[in-house]
């Protein structure tokens, strides 16, 4: 017999052998936030989704693909107070929002203004 061919001590535990043939032994179940069957693990989205953002501050910024989740809530909430400043018809500046003044109408509806009249010359239905 060749010394280099010599068949391997058995193993046993989580590695087991019979001669040169070896397996793994499977992995018992997990419980809780993360559980497996077999070797195929699964991790709950409560373990994810339910944890406390522990060294929050709020901060403004622009969320980038880098930021870790509590970075990017910290960005959103600081970014919370920043509004642009809107034009057109509806203006704002910082939180104080205006509605332009609308067009004048004429006929049975007329106005001046955001200050509107309905008058009695018109015909009018009445449903029953």
């Amino acid at each position: 017999m060749d010394g280099n061919n010599a068949t391997n001590a058995d193993l046993t535990g989580m590695v087991t052998s019979s001669g040169n043939a070896t397996t793994v032994v499977t992995n018992a179940d997990l419980t809780g936030e993360v559980t497996s069957s077999g070797n195929a693990t699964t991790l709950t989205n409560s373990a994810v989704i339910g944890k406390v953002l522990t060294g929050f501050t709020s901060g403004a910024g622009t969320i980038s693909a880098t930021d870790n989740i509590l970075q990017a809530v910290q960005k959103l909430d600081g970014n919370n107070a920043t509004n642009a400043d809107l034009t057109g018809m509806v203006t704002s500046s910082g939180n104080a929002t205006t509605v332009v003044t609308n067009a004048d109408l004429t006929g049975e509806v007329t106005s001046s203004g955001n200050a509107t009249t309905l008058t009695n010359s018109g015909s009018y239905w009445v449903k029953y």
